[in-house]
């Protein structure tokens, strides 16, 4: 049987990397915390289901820690997200802090216990 697993934010991390506040990273924060204890809510039940809690925010000053063909493939994922973007008129997120990301990532694992029922 394959395993299934739910990525989802760290909840307890929303950290201001650029050293300033910034109200509108500070909601992008909350939402992905609420969307994350939503699934923790749905999954509750399935104690068999792999969890991957990573951070995205906090780790900008930290070590990189992708190997360079890792970060070439995020690199490439996130410019095309960039070049759609703009296309659609909206803002490029292709800044300091955002490409800052792109190599580093950092996870937890919280292993399932049990299987599914049959």
């Amino acid at each position: 049987m394959k395993s299934v697993s739910a990525e989802l934010a760290e909840i307890h991390t929303c950290a201001h990397s650029s050293g300033h506040f910034d109200w509108s990273a500070e909601r992008r924060c909350r939402k992905r915390q609420h969307l994350a204890q939503g699934v923790l809510e749905a999954i509750a039940e399935l104690s068999w289901i792999n969890k991957a809690h990573y951070l995205n925010y906090v780790t900008a000053n930290m070590e990189e820690n992708m190997t360079s063909a890792e970060r070439e493939i995020e690199a490439g994922t996130f410019a095309a997200l960039a070049t759609g973007l703009t296309a659609l008129d909206h803002p490029s997120p292709w800044d300091r802090l955002h490409r800052s990301w792109l190599s580093r990532h950092y996870f937890r694992i919280e292993p399932g216990v049990g299987s599914p029922s049959q």
